[in-house]
């Protein structure tokens, strides 16, 4: 189903992705915010909408951690899967199942 989705996709859109994440527990609908997790890293822009997400969720892993943050509480490290440690999710495994579906890549 993913596939039928996605076919002829590709190149007819780009797609943006914040590296700014506020380590609220709640959803960002919410009009307050607690101290951000990481630095604001900018915004990155691809065709490929797994690659752009792929590569939002590495540049948020290997970042430091903000002082007072949740993540700092929680101990963790630049390289430590910080949304999968805050929130119990794995964020990749959108990424990995849009990879399955040989329309877009990682990179």
């Amino acid at each position: 189903m993913i596939k039928a989705v996605l076919k002829n996709k590709r190149r007819k859109k780009f797609s943006t992705s914040t590296t700014c994440w506020p380590s609220s527990l709640t959803c960002n609908c919410m009009p307050w915010t607690d101290i951000l997790v990481v630095l604001d890293a900018g915004i990155l822009i691809s065709d490929d909408v797994v690659a752009v997400k792929s590569a939002a969720h590495k540049v948020m892993d290997e970042a430091p951690t903000l002082p007072g943050s949740i993540a700092e509480k929680l101990g963790l490290k630049p390289g430590d899967n910080k949304w999968l440690k805050i929130h119990g999710k794995d964020p990749y495994i959108q990424v990995d199942a849009l990879m399955n579906c040989d329309t877009f890549t990682k990179n």
